[in-house]
């Protein structure tokens, strides 16, 4: 009976825990794509690369906070896996989901810093404003991925496929909804976060002497 239940566990263990290491990773990394492509726009000051940079991170900070999302296998997950499994299948989910706040706090504040780089400065209300604006297109983006499937990168390879996809989301009441409710959470989560979350990025960016 040991011998089945060590053999069981080992193979769900295999099956579950590990394969999480390899899509978790690849999520995580996407995000992060936006995260760096935002520092970047922000210390670089040619006008090409910036615009580069741009395009880069209005694509990809969708993966941001898209990872919260990801919370829903953990569900499915729990009880697949044994008693001695459950404390790494948590500890993958934590990490997870702290990269996911972490990168989309930061990427929104980049957008923040952008605006106040602006002539919009002078203008809380507006800036607030955009801020939320950008929370509910990231939440529109969020649907794209989660519902249609629709990679980030698809914009430059096949931006048919994410016309055509948007289109299918714009024309569901109950999607519109989705984006919504994914835009709302994002302006929570940003909102009451952004000063933690902020000054933590700063300590370990000085601690690495990136900042």
């Amino acid at each position: 009976m040991f011998v089945v239940t060590a053999v069981d566990w080992y193979n769900i263990f295999m099956d579950i825990v590990l394969y999480n290491v390899v899509w978790m990773t690849v999520n995580i990394f996407l995000a992060f794509v936006a995260l760096v492509s935002g520092f970047a726009l922000l210390k670089f000051k040619s006008l090409t690369l910036k615009i580069l940079f741009l395009l880069i991170w209005i694509t990809f900070i969708p993966n941001t906070i898209y990872i919260v999302t990801d919370i829903a296998h953990l569900f499915d997950q729990f009880n697949k896996v044994s008693f001695i499994a459950k404390p790494v299948l948590f500890l993958e989910y934590f990490i997870l989901e702290a990269a996911g706040i972490i990168s989309f706090v930061a990427s929104v504040h980049v957008f923040e810093k952008l605006l106040y780089l602006s002539p919009v400065k002078k203008k809380k209300i507006l800036v607030t404003f955009l801020i939320i604006l950008l929370n509910f297109l990231i939440g529109f983006g969020v649907v794209l991925g989660r519902i249609e499937r629709t990679n980030s990168w698809e914009i430059f390879i096949d931006p048919v496929k994410v016309i055509n996809d948007s289109r299918n989301v714009l024309s569901s009441f109950v999607l519109m909804l989705m984006s919504l409710f994914y835009g709302e959470v994002g302006v929570v989560v940003y909102f009451f976060s952004r000063e933690k979350i902020m000054s933590f990025v700063r300590i370990l960016l000085e601690k690495l002497k990136i900042a």
